[in-house]
């Protein structure tokens, strides 16, 4: 089971979960009945116990009793904005998604991880629910692109931009569209989804300012890992094996790639010949 260390106590705890006669339980109650509440082997219990809260399967309910999340009234999972104020919660588990009525995210961003209580359950369609608590919070921030409409200036991300444009809000000086920036997403006074801008990347027709944004947005490490340089540099130590190669090295070389570029490819060697 994905995400899960202790698989077997994991099968054991939703075999439990799913006999007609089960009721919520608490956490040390669970232990007591799977014999895993002794020294020693509690801790790995509890350790399983929240894996399968965070992996969608289980839900911890009122009273902090726990149950199966396909059965129980609330679900846990991470929140996708569509909206200013809707989006749907993805699941874990293969449990599908669950959609988040207007107004029902709450104080919840996108990327929070949250419990969800279900209000409508209709067949054929994904259930209906709203946000009533952040397990944790995401990533509050995220890197795109300024774009000017009528309504004002957005901010559409570069990664993973499943809702809208979203409003920009507080300063909003030098910003022009097409700028590339960096945002903190924040609930206006109307608790309505909108984006503050901490830091401008530059212009987006900027080779440079493109480069950085998409380095942060998706998280490019900026150099090699460490054994991957050393065993570079053992590389260019060795002697070059020339066999059956011709070394061309002594000749002039000109590139008539730019100098922006990344990959010198479009190169050139010039020889004098005896016939000029």
């Amino acid at each position: 089971m994905k995400g899960i260390n202790d698989g077997k106590t994991a099968e054991r705890i939703l075999a439990l979960m799913s006999r007609k006669n089960y009721r919520p339980l608490k956490r040390r109650q669970l232990a007591l009945l799977l014999g895993r509440a002794e020294e020693g082997k509690y801790e790995a219990f509890k350790l399983t116990l929240k894996q399968l809260v965070a992996s969608g399967h289980v839900v911890k309910g009122r009273g902090n009793k726990y149950d199966l999340a396909k059965r129980a009234r609330t679900v846990v999972g991470r929140l996708v904005m569509r909206g200013s104020n809707y989006g749907f919660v993805r699941r874990g588990g293969g449990l599908g998604m669950v959609e988040i009525e207007r107004g029902g995210v709450g104080g919840a961003m996108h990327g929070d991880t949250v419990e969800v209580e279900i209000t409508e359950v209709q067949p054929g369609k994904p259930p209906r629910g709203r946000v009533v608590n952040i397990v944790s919070a995401g990533d509050r921030t995220a890197v795109g692109t300024i774009v000017e409409t009528r309504y004002g200036l957005y901010f559409i991300p570069i990664r993973g931009g499943v809702f809208p444009e979203v409003p920009v809000v507080g300063n909003k000086k030098g910003l022009k569209h097409g700028d590339l920036v960096t945002v903190e997403f924040v609930r206006d006074r109307r608790k309505d989804f909108t984006a503050r801008v901490v830091e401008r990347l530059g212009d987006g027709a900027a080779y440079s300012s493109t480069l950085e944004a998409v380095l942060r947005a998706f998280e490019i490490p900026r150099a090699f890992p460490a054994e991957i340089t050393a065993e570079a540099a053992r590389a260019a130590s060795e002697p070059l094996d020339l066999k059956g190669r011709k070394d061309f090295r002594p000749l002039p070389t000109v590139t008539i790639d730019p100098d922006d570029a990344k990959d010198y490819d479009d190169a050139l060697s010039l020889e004098r010949t005896p016939d000029g």
